[in-house]
């Protein structure tokens, strides 16, 4: 894990708001966590360097809840400046980014995953993820063209469900000739067309598609189990997110029956 930089100064201002963009948080294999929520659960897990608070009281307090882990006491500007938001909240944690595990693997280990098949928006990503975690899901495939999955939006959406998921990079096209040893049933969802969501039934190993906003799937013409939510006539389809919360719902109730 990445070690914590020290008293706090300018430099170290500086250099941890590199942290806000992509590039940066690549060069120094670290991430922003921003918020109570996401800070407590960085600590449990383990994937947390180290806490930055703006009070005396608030450092007794997360002293006290963060175990070995440095808690560092920073101007309130400061944390302004650091945060994505613009209001922040109180607390701020720098985090290392989780590793990926290989896609071959991560099949043969998960029964239930999540494919995010383009999806480009980070609060969408997040959304899904903590929907994802919520549902059993036990791994998350990143496919072309997602979001970067250390995006602070992606991480405050995603409200440290990532960090209990295994996940991976894998395209398209090596999706499909995984899936032919791994034994996952396809769940590929549509606008309309598909069999009605209520009526599936949850095949033990699945893989739950979530496809681009816009351009939805770059599977193709693939072997897959096609469903579509029911919806009142003369309604839009629901967003990525919401959609997926749905049928991975019904994919969990089915499971439990």
């Amino acid at each position: 894990m990445p070690m914590h930089g020290g008293p706090w100064s300018k430099e170290r201002l500086r250099s941890l708001r590199s942290l806000r963009e992509r590039q940066g948080r690549e060069e120094m294999g670290l991430q922003l966590l921003e918020g109570p929520r996401l800070v407590k659960e960085a600590l449990h897990t383990g994937l947390a360097s180290e806490v930055f608070v703006t009070t005396e009281d608030d450092a007794v307090l997360w002293r006290a809840r963060s175990g070995a882990v440095p808690v560092t006491l920073i101007p309130p500007e400061d944390l302004e400046r650091l945060a994505d938001t613009r209001s922040p909240q109180e607390v701020l944690a720098t985090g290392p980014i989780q590793d990926l595990v290989d896609a071959a693997q991560l099949l043969r280990a998960c029964n239930r995953i999540l494919f995010l098949d383009g999806v480009q928006d980070p609060g969408n990503c997040g959304a899904l993820l903590r929907s994802a975690a919520a549902f059993g899901v036990d791994g998350v495939l990143f496919g072309a063209g997602c979001a970067d999955r250390s995006h602070p939006r992606l991480l405050r959406a995603a409200a440290g469900a990532s960090f209990r998921l295994q996940m991976a990079r894998v395209t398209a096209a090596d999706l499909a000739g995984l899936i032919r040893t791994a034994g996952h049933t396809l769940v590929l969802p549509l606008v309309q067309g598909g069999q009605p969501l209520h009526a599936l039934l949850a095949p033990d190993r699945w893989i739950l598609v979530a496809g681009n906003e816009g351009r939805g799937t770059s599977l193709g013409d693939v072997s897959a189990v096609r469903i579509s939510i029911p919806m009142q006539a003369g309604m839009e389809s629901l967003n990525v997110g919401a959609a997926l919360a749905v049928i991975l719902a019904q994919l969990a109730g089915t499971r439990q029956r």
